[in-house]
């Protein structure tokens, strides 16, 4: 039978083998498994910095967003209330010569060019002359037997401003002469003419006066008070 003979290791052997491990070798202690991984639940310090510095960076972020969207809806507010403006005024415009007539005779076989000669005959009549009209037409329908409202372009602004002061002249005639109106002025005016009602019930002496979008309250040729058209509250209130 052979043998394995292992060769005797002489104490000579046993020294060089512990003279060739280090110090440091033999002062590190031994890792056990569960030491040999990193705990990712357990965050650093670095991993926290950064975590704090992106939320810091979201925050300010979040707050110019929130800055960026006020800015826009502010914007967006005023483009609409400007272009709100915008059409008024020009609606204003395009009817700020106009005159509006009630009650003015309709012929049989009326054209634009009788209707016009038929509202300066009007006119003179009341002490205003040499009126240009630029158009004459009617609008809208009317009950049987009357006639349908005129519309009268005049040229000039001030024979329309003229116009409107003297229509006291007309009298007791069933002819009455108003100011074109958009149909927001007409709601403005509605308001008006119905604070009024109200007032006349506690105060059957009283008179108005309007005047544009101002409501004067008038007794004994006086002025007792007066109320304006609030377009911010969209109601009648007292100056």
């Amino acid at each position: 039978m052979n043998f394995l003979v292992t060769p005797k290791r002489n104490k000579q052997d046993k020294r060089a083998r512990e003279q060739s491990v280090s110090p440091a070798d033999q002062a590190m202690p031994k890792k056990g498994k569960a030491d040999s991984y990193l705990d990712l639940n357990q965050p650093t310090d670095c991993n926290m910095a950064d975590t704090n510095k992106v939320l810091a960076a979201i925050k300010e972020l979040d707050t110019k967003l929130i800055a960026i969207t006020k800015r826009l809806d502010s914007v967006q507010f005023d483009c609409i209330n400007n272009t709100k403006k915008l059409k008024l005024q020009v609606e204003r415009s395009s009817r700020e010569k106009n005159l509006i007539i009630k009650g003015l005779p309709e012929k049989a076989g009326e054209t634009g060019r009788s209707l016009a000669e038929e509202a300066i005959s009007l006119f003179t009549s009341m002490g205003v002359k040499e009126v240009l009209i630029d158009n004459a037409f009617r609008i809208g329908t009317a009950p049987a037997g009357k006639p349908r409202i005129a519309k009268i372009k005049l040229l000039k602004g001030p024979d329309r401003d003229e116009i409107l002061r003297k229509k006291a002249a007309l009298g007791k005639q069933q002819v009455f002469i108003e100011a074109d109106l958009s149909p927001e002025e007409q709601g403005i005016k509605k308001k008006l003419i119905g604070t009024f009602h109200d007032l006349k019930k506690t105060d059957s002496g009283i008179k108005m006066k309007l005047k544009g979008r101002r409501l004067i309250i008038l007794k004994d040729s006086k002025t007792l008070a007066s109320y304006s058209y609030d377009e911010g509250k969209d109601q009648v209130v007292q100056d």
